[in-house]
């Protein structure tokens, strides 16, 4: 008994120690990776929810918001996407989604049309009157839910590598752990404060796939935020009622009267073109795909500039640029003998 006793009150001493050892690594960890990626922006506050906004380009310039995907923040459209946005001349907007980046705390169950509202009403607050919307993966489905509900300020819709579509998501286990009330707090603090950057590494590169993951990609995006507890929380609240929300908007898609470039990559075995953006091509009509082939979930890294001319074209489509004159048939004829 004596043995056993003392056996047990070895266990709890090595039990406590190990939690406290957690405590404190996870508080550098995040301490670390707060202080390395801080907020490059300011924030908008909309019905209590704290917004982390970026703009770049010209004042004058026709209106761009851009919406990240899931667990990663606003850098990850950053460091891609903007530097040939603003070359084009676009004013280009960026949003941390509501419990994602720098946009915390956040409501655990907050839906897709939920976060189109307060990103819509934080569009206003910023001036924004007519913009070309675009999504990457779970921003995807936002900028689609927003485009659905309210469509006001939507002059366009870009979808990139988007979940828009209801198909049931294969989603790993420790996520199903992370979206529990009282386990996933726990596991993410543990997961915070243990989990090897050659792990993220591994997951990243499944992300990129078929090409590779940037040698440079976790000191610029700052993937690191997306392994804070609070954010671990919040990602899977979010993928685990992502199916719901995407069965609540289906039957609006037919309806959207407003110009749609879908681009997705051939090769894309996190979201499959065949179950979503080719579909999604003939539930929205006047919807124009761009396939890129070869190419993964990460289209916006590899192809950036096929991105970028998705948006253009969305903007010309809905008059925030001129449209392409084709040429006169004289000049036809003579380019053409």
């Amino acid at each position: 008994m004596t043995f056993f006793l003392s056996g047990a009150a070895g266990l709890l001493v090595l039990l406590a120690g190990f939690v406290v050892a957690s405590i404190l690594r996870n508080r550098r960890r995040v301490a670390r990776w707060t202080a390395a990626f801080p907020p490059r922006g300011r924030f908008i506050e909309v019905q209590g929810q704290r917004l982390h906004v970026v703009q770049d380009g010209p004042e004058d310039g026709p209106d761009v918001v851009l919406l990240h995907g899931a667990s990663i923040n606003l850098r990850d459209l950053e460091i891609t996407l903007v530097p040939g946005l603003v070359r084009a001349g676009f004013r280009v907007t960026l949003f941390d989604r509501p419990g994602l980046g720098h946009s915390l705390p956040c409501d655990l169950h907050i839906s897709l049309r939920r976060q189109a509202e307060l990103l819509d009403e934080a569009a206003g607050k910023l001036g924004l009157e007519r913009f070309i919307l675009t999504g990457q993966s779970f921003g995807g489905a936002v900028a689609t839910s927003w485009a659905v509900h309210r469509p006001e300020r939507v002059a366009g819709l870009v979808s990139i590598s988007a979940p828009v579509l209801p198909w049931p998501p294969e989603i790993p286990r420790h996520f199903r752990l992370l979206a529990r009330p009282l386990a996933g707090p726990l596991l993410a603090r543990l997961i915070a404060a243990w989990l090897p950057l050659a792990r993220l590494e591994r997951e990243l590169a499944e992300q990129f796939h078929p090409a590779p993951l940037p040698a440079d990609y976790l000191a610029r995006s700052g993937a690191l935020l997306a392994q804070r507890p609070e954010t671990l929380h919040n990602d899977a609240c979010q993928r685990l009622r992502l199916l719901r929300d995407q069965r609540a908007m289906v039957e609006a898609l037919p309806r959207l009267r407003l110009p749609v470039e879908l681009v997705h990559g051939t090769q894309d075995t996190k979201v499959r073109p065949d179950r979503h953006a080719e579909p999604l091509r003939e539930e929205i009509p006047g919807a124009r795909l761009k396939r890129l082939a070869g190419l993964g979930h990460m289209p916006h890294h590899a192809e950036p500039e096929a991105c970028v001319e998705a948006i253009r074209r969305a903007a010309r489509r809905g008059g925030l640029l001129p449209a392409v004159q084709a040429p006169p048939r004289a000049q036809l004829l003579e380019a053409h003998p």
